[in-house]
């Protein structure tokens, strides 16, 4: 089963719905969305693409299975958050050097409109003493919550995440902020091996992106199992596993194949 087609089913197949589950159908439709555009991407050969919108993919794992372990305090920081960043992507002012600018929302009075309460209590719950937004929308590390999500999933979930997390998270970074190093890595010019032909490098690239597209199916495969095993749906949740297994493996081989000509 594809996996954008395994969400689309835990839509409209779930047996127990609660308040996380609310939220979690547009958060895997987000992961299963840039999962098929990384696919899309690498079929192009947009090698630096495919790391920025593969990171999304294995922080959007991350975050739903985070939220699935943790307590309805940490789901409550997330609604939050979402909550006043919607107000806030309308109304902000920012200034770098002598350049200013302001961006506000107004009714059709020319005024801006009255805000509930409930906006009021998430804006201050993300603002500093001095009135400066607070951007992320937890304080623990991405690491840590995969760390949380290992405590309570166990090591074959955190090993997924783990994987996908080293195939592609520092290397986007340099990619996302422009760096020589993010230009040269996408065309395969960062290896200590001597000078290489456009040939050589092509298939360092080539190498490369499928290792990456295998780590991040891993790991998204794994979160849609727990997802549907936490809505009572088992027989999804082995198909899922079985083809995580299947991917785990051949991604351990890669890496001691990695190791070897290290």
């Amino acid at each position: 089963m594809k996996c954008a087609n395994a969400v689309i089913y835990l839509s409209r197949h779930d047996g127990r719905q609660t308040r996380f589950h609310s939220y979690l159908y547009p958060m895997l439709w987000a992961a299963s969305n840039s999962f098929a555009n990384v696919r899309d991407l690498s079929a192009h050969g947009d090698y630096r693409s495919v790391y920025v919108v593969a990171r999304g993919v294995v922080e959007g794992c991350v975050n739903i299975l985070y939220l699935m372990v943790s307590g309805d305090d940490v789901l409550e920081q997330a609604v939050q958050h979402a909550l006043q960043r919607t107000y806030r992507r309308q109304n902000y002012e920012h200034a770098i050097g002598s350049s200013r600018v302001q961006v506000q929302r107004v009714g059709k009075d020319g005024e801006p409109p009255q805000l509930p309460q409930v906006v009021l209590d998430a804006i201050a719950e993300f603002s500093t003493k001095q009135g400066r937004e607070i951007r992320e929308w937890t304080a623990a590390p991405l690491t840590s919550r995969m760390e949380t999500i290992g405590e309570v999933l166990g090591d074959r979930v955190l090993q997924s995440l783990h994987i996908a997390y080293d195939a592609v998270y520092r290397d986007s970074s340099e990619i996302i902020h422009g760096t020589l190093f993010g230009a040269l890595f996408a065309m395969g010019w960062t290896e200590p091996r001597g000078n290489w032909s456009h040939d050589e490098a092509n298939a360092f690239v080539n190498g490369h992106l499928f290792f990456v597209l295998m780590a991040v199916a891993a790991a998204f495969r794994e979160t849609i199992a727990e997802c549907a095993r936490d809505l009572g749906n088992d027989r999804l949740a082995e198909i899922c596993r079985a083809v995580g297994s299947q991917h785990l493996e051949a991604l351990g081989r890669i890496l001691d194949t990695r190791e070897g000509n290290g």
